[in-house]
């Protein structure tokens, strides 16, 4: 249009082949998009539905061999949360040290937003850019952990399917997500959209470490973490997951008329023995009422009595959802939601059974 207008000003062409060009670059322009879709049909380059891929991908997840490696992936959000992200490497550094039969990989997702113009990706893939990686692959070197860097590029729409392929292909245990909210509990990150489709994968332990306030790394040798238990195997593998850290654990029975399964009982009645043996194991029981107690103040006032460092809880709690449960308790379940809905003063790790899932036990 510009060397049109330059040709139309310098005469060499006149109104009607102006007019005639103006429409031609007009038409060609508009023509193309479909044009190509037409040649090229959406149908061959559309991905598979989310919702249908993570259906039948539910199921098949091959899990590594658990007498000789562990595979944790870490998803990072464009924007990291790096204390959370440090937690993490620490506390699986503490978990390495003690089981010295097991291969320890970390792998990190960075998560990286494009737009479709060149210039984006460009600068996505432009290694210069990253002030990310060279600051986890020190850390964890420092801490003895061996971690895998790779790199997510792709639109907003697509990181759920892009997430979900890689814990399909590299045979993932376990994902962490570091999140981190905002003061209001309001998320500009990506994990918000991603963690309730990986929450669907059956087969998979998920593990969501959440901060909705200034967020520091954690000291272990004077870190404390806190489990409360009420059944169920997502509260189960809650203290799995906490007592195999090697960090000073408080894990509280909160007591209710509803009976306990075997498997809850078995585990009691370790955790019992355990609390006899290891100073490092704290075990009590509190009765609770669920009609009349509620959990947000009961945990509240041990937080101020104990000053714990983390609060491990269970996905799906044996607790009774809310009449109008909010957003945040439907995506991490009960008692997890009603804790950060109510600015629980304490980090937060929500932890999700998976069914195959059994590298992190209590032997």
């Amino acid at each position: 249009m510009i060397v049109l207008n330059i040709g139309l000003t310098a005469g060499v062409l006149d109104a009607t082949t102006f007019t005639m060009m103006v429409l031609m670059a007009l038409i060609t322009t508009f023509m193309t998009t479909p044009l190509t879709q037409w040649i090229y049909p959406p149908k061959y380059y559309t991905r598979k539905h989310l919702n249908e891929m993570t259906r039948d991908k539910s199921t098949t997840i091959q899990l590594a061999d658990l007498s000789s490696q562990l595979n944790i992936l870490v998803c990072i959000s464009p924007v990291p949360p790096m204390p959370l992200l440090m937690n993490i490497v620490q506390m699986f550094a503490n978990y390495n040290k003690k089981a010295e039969h097991l291969n320890l990989l970390i792998s990190t997702a960075q998560m990286i937003e494009v737009s479709d113009r060149y210039s984006s990706v460009l600068s996505a893939t432009n290694p210069g850019e990253d002030n990310i990686t060279p600051v986890i692959e020190g850390f964890a070197t420092l801490n003895g952990v061996k971690i895998n860097n790779q790199k997510i590029i792709s639109s907003s729409e697509h990181f759920s399917e892009d997430i979900l392929n890689l814990i399909h292909d590299e045979s993932i245990d376990m994902v962490f997500f570091p999140w981190h909210l905002s003061a209001e509990h309001e998320t500009h990150d990506l994990s918000s959209e991603i963690i309730p489709e990986v929450l669907k994968i059956k087969a998979l332990t998920v593990a969501l470490l959440i901060h909705s306030g200034a967020s520091g790394v954690l000291n272990l040798s004077e870190a404390k973490l806190m489990v409360p238990f009420f059944g169920g195997p997502d509260d189960r593998k809650a203290v799995e997951v906490a007592l195999s850290f090697g960090i000073l654990t408080c894990i509280i029975y909160y007591k209710r008329e509803h009976e306990l399964d075997d498997d809850d009982n078995k585990l009691i009645e370790k955790l019992y023995q355990f609390s006899e043996k290891d100073p490092s194991v704290v075990y009590s029981v509190r009765e609770f009422n669920e009609m009349e107690d509620d959990i947000v103040v009961s945990l509240r006032e041990e937080y101020e009595t104990s000053n714990f460092s983390l609060l491990v809880v269970g996905h799906t709690a044996g607790l009774t959802h809310s009449s109008d449960p909010s957003d945040l308790e439907q995506v991490i379940g009960c008692v997890g939601g009603k804790l950060i809905d109510n600015d629980f003063p304490s980090s937060v790790m929500v932890v999700k059974c998976g069914e195959n899932c059994n590298f992190l036990n209590l032997q």
